[in-house]
């Protein structure tokens, strides 16, 4: 698993690449963030 950012510049949304396949995340995750990786945020 991969995390990634797409979308325009200054829009990005986050997503994931699981086996070469992209996955829209955003209506889990608002940004890759302090909050992201400070809580439980890869284990949701």
């Amino acid at each position: 698993m991969k995390l990634i950012r797409f979308g325009e510049p200054g829009a990005e949304k986050p997503g994931i690449i699981v086996d070469g396949k992209y996955f829209d995340v955003s209506s889990l995750v608002t940004d890759y963030n302090e909050a992201f990786f400070g809580g439980d945020g890869l284990e949701n």
